[in-house]
C-alpha cells in the first residue's frame, strides 16, 4: 500500500460522544514524511444529527507548510435545541489531500451527540441519571483531552 512518500499520508481520531451545545476537536495528523506544503479538506457530514441544526457543517482545509508533521485540530460547534432528542451522530471526513499527501485508512471520525433536554414530565426520566450522564461525559472529554496532549509531547 501507498504511504504517501514524499509528503505524507493524512488520518484522523475515531470520534467520540459530546454533549450539546458543545464542540468537538477533530484531530488531523500529518504521517510518515513532510516534504513540500500540503493540505486537506475536513468535512462534517450529516448522520441521524442534521447539519446546521445539530452542528455546524462548514468545511475547513488544513495546511502543513515543508517539513511540518504537527498535528492540527478543527474545532466543530455542536448546537443546542429545545428538541428533546435521543443519541445523534455525524462523521468527519477528509478529502482532497494536496501537495503529493494520500489519505490513509483512518480518514473518517463518528460523533455521538447527546441532548442535554430534560426528559419531558410524567415520562419517567429521573434527574440524577441526567446529571450523573452529563459528569461521566465531562470526565470521558477531560481524559480525551489529557491524551491528546499527552500524545502531542
Amino acid at each position: 500500500l501507498p504511504d504517501g512518500a514524499p509528503a505524507g499520508q493524512f488520518a484522523v481520531d475515531p470520534g467520540y460522544t459530546t454533549v450539546e451545545p458543545d464542540e468537538v476537536q477533530v484531530w488531523v495528523y500529518r504521517n510518515f514524511y513532510q516534504d513540500g506544503a500540503v493540505s486537506v479538506t475536513v468535512t462534517p457530514i450529516s448522520g441521524s444529527a442534521e447539519a446546521g441544526e445539530d452542528f455546524d457543517a462548514t468545511p475547513v482545509t488544513l495546511t502543513w507548510s515543508d517539513q511540518d508533521s504537527e498535528p492540527k485540530s478543527v474545532s466543530i460547534p455542536i448546537l443546542d435545541d429545545d428538541e428533546n432528542e435521543s443519541l445523534e451522530s455525524f462523521t468527519v471526513e477528509l478529502s482532497n489531500p494536496t501537495g503529493g499527501a494520500i489519505l490513509g485508512t483512518s480518514t473518517v471520525a463518528e460523533f455521538e451527540i447527546s441532548a442535554n433536554d430534560a426528559p419531558a414530565r410524567g415520562r419517567g426520566g429521573s434527574g440524577s441519571t441526567g446529571w450523573l450522564s452529563l459528569l461521566l461525559l465531562a470526565l470521558a472529554n477531560i481524559f480525551r483531552t489529557l491524551k491528546a496532549t499527552a500524545s502531542r509531547a
